[in-house]
């Protein structure tokens, strides 16, 4: 029983656990999508570490993945383009100092923005899904050391047992 407590332990700790999060496959792999909300500012450092980071081509498939996948939190701008947008994929702009981001209006069209800002915004902030491989391979070794497990208070019960019946 021990063993089973153990391993359900394990696997939450090794399974991601997100309230919102949208799995989308692109060019380059699986990704889990979520949300994280607050100004340019303030998140820029996870921002600038998405793998779509200085690449506007693969921002923009990302963002074509998701679509509306994690709703439209954003509101666009209310005079030129109302409406409501999808979380933002930021990426750098090619001048060194700025950003552009691009996100999924509520109407199906491409909106962009760009930086610097002090706005809160929702953005979508991204990391690879395991591959299956790397799941099973765990789990297997998981499932080993509950046998292992097992079969050491098997062995122990059998030496108790046999020294109780001399």
């Amino acid at each position: 029983m021990r063993a089973l407590r153990l391993l359900f332990v394990a696997l939450l700790v090794t399974l991601p656990l997100h309230a919102h999060a949208i799995v989308i496959s692109t060019s380059i792999g699986d990704y889990e999508v979520t949300p994280l909300t607050g100004s340019f500012d303030t998140v820029s450092p996870t921002l600038m570490s998405q793998v779509w980071w200085g690449n506007a081509l693969l921002a923009g498939e990302f963002r074509s993945g998701l679509g509306g996948g994690l709703g439209f939190p954003n509101v666009t701008d209310p005079i030129a383009a109302p409406g409501l947008g999808s979380p933002i994929f930021a990426f750098a702009d090619g001048t060194g100092g700025s950003w552009e981001g691009q996100w999924t209006r509520d109407d199906g069209n491409i909106g962009t923005i760009q930086g610097p800002g002090s706005l809160p915004l929702v953005w979508a902030v991204a990391q690879a899904v395991p591959e299956p491989g790397a799941l099973a391979l765990v789990a297997a070794g998981m499932l080993g050391l509950v046998r292992c497990g097992s079969r050491e208070r098997n062995v122990a019960s059998s030496h108790a047992q046999r020294s109780a019946a001399r």
